[in-house]
């Protein structure tokens, strides 16, 4: 065990709940992106730390499926992988779960946008204003 650190044991112990999920310290990476301001699954999308991250995302919105957080942060995924249609839905998913997240609305106006769809853009951010 490198110095500084505690098991995952001892870091139940000490604040006494089960751990949900671990990413792994990959601080190399992480001061990339932080320098380059970047996102990390742009950045660094094959990394370690990133794929941990991209797992999270998927298991909350496995666990916590009508949470707008946890599919906003999925569709995000999808929307940095390339995938707007998968984002533009998980985005109007959550648009339905929580209609007073403008940033939503901003989203799902950028996917269509994206997919040359001007006057659905429009509306959308109209919507969100």
């Amino acid at each position: 065990m490198d110095s500084g650190q505690i098991s995952l044991k001892k870091a139940q112990e000490t604040i006494g709940k089960e751990i949900f999920w671990q990413l792994p310290n990959d601080y190399r990476t992480m001061i990339e992106v932080r320098n380059n301001g970047v996102p990390l699954i742009e950045q660094a999308p094959r990394a370690n730390i990133t794929q941990a991250v991209v797992a999270l995302a998927e298991a909350l919105t496995q666990d916590f499926p009508q949470r707008d957080a946890s599919l906003a942060l999925l569709a995000r995924v999808h929307q940095f992988r390339g995938d707007i249609t998968q984002a533009e839905a998980l985005w109007k998913q959550a648009v339905t779960l929580n209609p007073k997240r403008s940033d939503l609305y901003e989203s799902i106006g950028q996917a269509a946008q994206r997919k040359d769809q001007p006057d659905e853009a429009i509306a959308w951010w109209q919507k969100g204003l």
